[in-house]
């Protein structure tokens, strides 16, 4: 064989012929390579690198990276870093441009140095992990929250700037319910009717998050009762408009 010939391969790995009758094109063995393309679009074999170490300029000597996990829709790997300031950060590192950017960087991810992250996973640029970390105070004297619950992001809205900001609830993968909605009756002075007589009326809320997500339900509003328009004996035909209308007010929640 000379040392200038270009070995290009057209199958793949073939086990099931004898090793003297596996096609041309076809290999039996495939080991510390990768398939790539040539200048003709044939497949070829690239011996693949080994461990390498891929510096970034924003990770300090006393930051520490606590796990990864792949993105294979971008060839990427996305990475979680404490950092000695308690701004923690997710990075992402994209294998082909061997270039970072930052997800994100909030003191909301807590993380710990002694809780590393070995469950992380991707699934339609949404990143999920957990580090597991729990401790049964929950929180120090200060406030400060001694567990984590599974966490998500969506890594594009995040890339976008799309997160305006970061608290507990915009990244906790388990949405617990908003405050109930406060009610109150007024009089709407452009309607002729009143059709809240004769009821009493209680709302709940469930938001619903950037991915689709249903949150759990509120607990029940406060139960507002109408001024003038019923009397306990019937309707006010004097003020029969009156408190013809109901205002819900509740949060939002984040806005991103």
């Amino acid at each position: 064989m000379q040392f200038n010939e270009v070995i290009t391969f057209e199958g793949g790995i073939n086990t099931d012929d004898n090793p003297q009758a596996v096609p041309k094109g076809d290999y039996r063995d495939f080991s510390y390579c990768r398939i790539g393309y040539n200048a003709g679009n044939a497949l070829a074999v690239t011996t693949s690198d080994g461990t390498i170490e891929i510096n970034n300029p924003d990770i300090g000597v006393q930051d520490q990276i606590l796990g990864a996990t792949p993105w294979q829709k971008e060839n990427a790997i996305v990475y979680f870093v404490y950092k000695a300031d308690l701004s923690h950060q997710i990075w992402v590192y994209y294998i082909s441009t061997q270039t970072h950017d930052k997800v994100l960087e909030s003191p909301q991810l807590n993380f710990d140095r002694e809780w590393p992250i070995y469950h992380a996973n991707i699934i339609d640029d949404i990143c999920k992990w957990t580090d597991g970390r729990w401790d049964p105070l929950m929180y120090e004297a200060d406030g400060t929250r001694l567990f984590n619950p599974p966490y998500q992001i969506n890594l594009r809205k995040a890339l976008n700037g799309d997160y305006i900001s970061v608290s507990l609830q915009t990244i906790d993968a388990i949405k617990w319910p908003l405050d109930p909605p406060r009610v109150s009756y007024f009089t709407d002075p452009t309607r002729n009717d009143n059709k809240l007589r004769n009821k009493l009326f209680k709302f709940i809320i469930q938001p619903i998050y950037e991915n689709d997500e249903l949150g759990v339900w509120s607990m029940y509003s406060n139960l507002d009762l109408p001024e003038q328009s019923e009397f306990i004996s019937g309707t006010n035909w004097v003020f029969p408009n009156n408190s013809n209308a109901i205002k819900i007010q509740f949060n939002t929640g984040p806005l991103s």
